[in-house]
């Protein structure tokens, strides 16, 4: 073999190795995204649904109360269900994240308020509150001092201060909560908010204008 061929080939090794090498490092597109939306893990039969239950557009929402992205979006899916009423049905899903260090617990007041009824009532308390129970704050408010501001919620709102302080002690709906994580975990959630609309999936918050074009293309279908 003449000493040029010798050399065309070991270039030829190099290049084909370098391919390999970059092919393994090249990032891998994560296969849950690529799912369609199981219907089954989007809306349980105990979620927390405002709007028309039959409504011919499901709007689904993953968030956690501690997410500052999610505060945004409050007020425009407020204004969202107060145009179109019974035209949607809006669930709310829990998705806290393990570094907001108070999410859980607003979690569990959530749904002990929800015992009682009186879900949304909570919130709706947690959201507009929630620079003072924030542990990001420059309070650095801690879990103890945050459950204080939760169970003074419940008595604005008229609950059963026994109950309602009992259950979130107990962490009574802590296994909705891990139910609720372990479903956006398999629909690939990673973030929060993260909506689905007829199940078609919106990472972020969205525009009121947004919200509207997605819903009216629905309604039309």
């Amino acid at each position: 073999m003449s000493k040029e061929a010798k050399i065309l080939i070991g270039i030829a090794v190099v290049v084909i190795g370098v391919g390999i090498l970059l092919a393994m490092q090249e990032p891998k597109p994560d296969p849950t995204f690529d799912k369609p939306a199981d219907a089954g893990q989007l809306v349980r039969e105990d979620s927390n649904i405002k709007g028309g239950k039959d409504a011919k557009v499901t709007v689904v929402e993953f968030l956690d109360f501690e997410c500052e992205a999610c505060r945004a979006s409050y007020p425009v899916v407020k204004q969202v269900l107060a145009e179109y009423g019974d035209k949607v049905k809006f669930v709310q899903r829990y998705f806290p994240l393990p570094n907001h260090k108070n999410s859980q617990s607003a979690a569990l007041a959530a749904a002990a308020a929800g015992e009682q009824g009186k879900f949304w009532e909570m919130h709706d308390k947690l959201f507009e509150n929630q620079s003072l129970w924030t542990y990001d704050n420059a309070q650095k408010t801690t879990e103890l001092q945050a459950k204080e501001m939760f169970i003074s919620y419940a008595k604005e709102l008229g609950l059963n201060i026994d109950q309602f302080t009992q259950s979130l002690e107990e962490k009574k709906y802590l296994n909705i909560i891990q139910r609720d994580i372990a479903d956006a975990n398999e629909l690939g959630v990673n973030s929060t908010p993260t909506f689905y609309i007829n199940g078609t999936k919106q990472a972020g918050g969205l525009s009121l204008d947004k919200f509207k074009e997605k819903i009216d293309a629905e309604l039309k279908k």
